[in-house]
């Protein structure tokens, strides 16, 4: 964000808020800085000239963010890696451990068991991000 715009503290958590739900939803980073910039424009321009931040984003920021994120595309290669690293990652752990500890023997169904509870986690994050960025939790 510009540091030589000056925005109000509500605008500020919008635009943090915006940031975090778009990428939750999976959207591009690049076109997330896009939007969230040219919206930072748009709310210092109208503060200056002392309008509210409602005259731009509406009186409810949830619908404007999920409008937003209607109308962007969803970047499916970078969410693959992350969520392939995220899984990998978590692996290592416990395969360590157990290799240190010399016991290196898995099931199919503890293999699988394991991949499921890193995949509902994941939903469970990003689920948990997109509820926090619309709701104005303190």
């Amino acid at each position: 964000m510009n540091s030589e715009l000056q925005l109000s503290k509500k605008s500020q958590n919008f635009l943090e808020n915006l940031r975090i739900y778009l990428f939750s939803s999976g959207k591009h980073e690049d076109e997330i800085n896009e939007i969230v910039n040219e919206l930072q424009i748009h709310l210092a321009e109208a503060e200056k000239n002392g309008k509210p931040i409602e005259k731009i984003i509406g009186n409810s920021p949830k619908e404007y963010m999920e409008m937003l994120s209607n109308e962007m595309t969803i970047d499916y290669r970078s969410w693959f890696k992350y969520i392939c690293l995220i899984i990998f990652g978590s692996f290592t752990f416990k395969i360590f451990s157990d290799l240190l500890a010399g016991n290196l023997s898995y099931s199919l169904l503890e293999i699988g068991g394991n991949i499921l509870i890193a995949l509902l986690f994941i939903v469970a994050v990003f689920k948990g991000y997109k509820y926090i960025s619309t709701m104005n939790q303190s």
